[in-house]
């Protein structure tokens, strides 16, 4: 049997592909958040059958990402930074591209702070 759809369930973010293009998508805003397609995560990276260059899947530092946040790449899909928030993959999956892993030394699908390591204490 099914549960009945909430509110929040009723006014969801959709999250696509486009929302992950440039990079992390950080989460600054209570909500319900939902998967509209699958992800595949490899942002800034080179087009299919060429060889990526060393500053490919880089964050462009652009106001979006910090760089003492993101100084070290883009270590998760997305950074939520909010209270109150929930995902929901809507059956969908999200994943990490064989490229972006293969230049990323760590990464994760989902981050609850907007930095890998604690200050100070990190790499």
């Amino acid at each position: 049997r099914k549960r009945p759809v909430t509110e929040k369930e009723k006014k969801a973010i959709c999250l696509k592909q486009a929302d992950f293009e440039m990079g992390t998508k950080i989460i600054t805003t209570p909500g319900f958040y939902k998967l509209c397609e699958d992800i595949s995560f490899g942002p800034n990276g080179p087009e299919l059958g060429q060889l990526p260059n060393e500053d490919a899947f880089d964050p462009v530092f652009n106001g979006t990402y910090s760089s003492n946040e993101f100084s070290l790449g883009f270590f998760s899909a997305i950074c939520i930074t909010s209270s109150d928030v929930t995902i929901h993959l809507n059956g969908f999956k999200i994943e990490q591209t064989p490229g972006h892993a293969l230049m990323q030394r760590f990464f994760s699908i989902f981050e609850l702070a907007s930095s890998p390591f604690i200050p100070s204490a990190g790499p």
